[in-house]
């Protein structure tokens, strides 16, 4: 009798240590899903094919009085002929004088892999609403406050 009680107590005891069995999911979450939409436009790249563009805003902005630090993502449809299938976009603006530049350019492919980074120092330049209506109306809600929001 004494050995039978154990033998099951012994068959059981794998059980309590497992637990309940769990199923893990590799998840790959979107590093960009909390941005901002913002709009869609296109463009024909360097092969001739038209891409069209979807521009987010990185709701974590930086501003010191005039000067506003901002970040916008433009993911391509379909992906470039050079493989560039987003680019993230670091800008500084003098929302004083409606300026802007970019600081920093980073091509991305398919898996949000760094193809390519560059940099930039330069001169601000006036933002234009008739060059680029979209941008232009972007920087201009940042400058006001209205955006990220």
């Amino acid at each position: 009798m004494f050995f039978t009680q154990l033998s099951a107590a012994l068959a059981f005891i794998p059980l309590l240590a497992l637990g309940t069995p769990t199923l893990e999911i590799a998840q790959n979450s979107d590093p960009y899903g909390d941005w901002q939409y913002l709009y869609n436009d296109t463009f024909q790249d360097s092969g001739g094919a038209e891409i069209s563009q979807e521009w987010r805003l990185n709701p974590a902005t930086q501003r010191n009085n005039n000067i506003l630090k901002f970040t916008l993502l433009a993911r391509r449809n379909p992906v470039s002929s050079n493989g560039t299938a987003a680019a993230v976009f670091n800008y500084v603006a003098d929302c004083g004088a409606m300026r802007y530049a970019p600081e920093q350019v980073t091509f991305l492919d398919n898996n949000n892999g760094t193809l390519d980074v560059q940099t930039y120092n330069q001169v601000m330049e006036d933002a234009d609403p008739n060059a680029n209506a979209n941008f232009y109306s972007v920087l201009d809600r940042l400058c006001k406050g209205e955006l990220p929001g």
